[in-house]
């Protein structure tokens, strides 16, 4: 059963919830991923872990972005670095609420009928979806993704002495 509309439109094999998903890190993190796997292990370990110690993805490059780190050595330096994973998703547990347990959650996946979390954080803050796995086999790396941040400087308005005001927007 497809229950996953929220991500349909990124859905290459809906009989198993297949979709390319995002992942942010350290440069030197996502190579290691792309060489290896995703680690179980070093899940959640840098971030926290809202549902859990798992592999976090995202529909929005934007959400993974949060989490890129710019090298600062060798031929990646000043560039950050995110991978493009295609995931199967299989039997999604959804959720949108504010605090879940993660406890929960991960339980129900890796002794119940789900094979991911979906957290909505969307629907509940206004922020962004993101994709938990629990099995690193569930996502293989098919990108990677080089890319450099730039702002632009706005004019906005004008200050209180009436001077222009600035603000950086990306």
């Amino acid at each position: 059963t497809r229950i996953l509309p929220l991500l349909e439109s990124e859905c290459l094999d809906a009989n198993v919830n297949e979709w390319y998903l995002w992942h942010g890190g350290s440069s030197k993190g996502i190579r290691s991923i792309a060489e290896q796997e995703f680690k179980q292990l070093y899940a959640g370990t840098n971030t926290g872990a809202l549902y859990g110690a798992g592999t976090y993805l995202s529909d929005s490059c934007t959400k993974a972005d949060e989490y890129a780190r710019e090298a600062t050595e060798g031929e990646d330096a000043g560039l950050l670095c995110l991978l493009l994973c295609r995931v199967m998703g299989g039997r999604v547990q959804y959720t949108d609420e504010v605090a879940p347990d993660a406890q929960a959650l991960v339980r129900r996946v890796l002794e119940g009928p789900y094979d991911c979390v979906l957290g909505d954080r969307e629907k509940c803050r206004g922020t962004f979806k993101e994709v938990v796995l629990y099995e690193s086999s569930q996502a293989y790396p098919e990108y990677l993704v080089y890319y450099r941040r730039r702002f632009e400087e706005k004019v906005t308005g004008t200050g209180p002495d009436g001077g222009s005001v600035g603000s950086v927007a990306g």
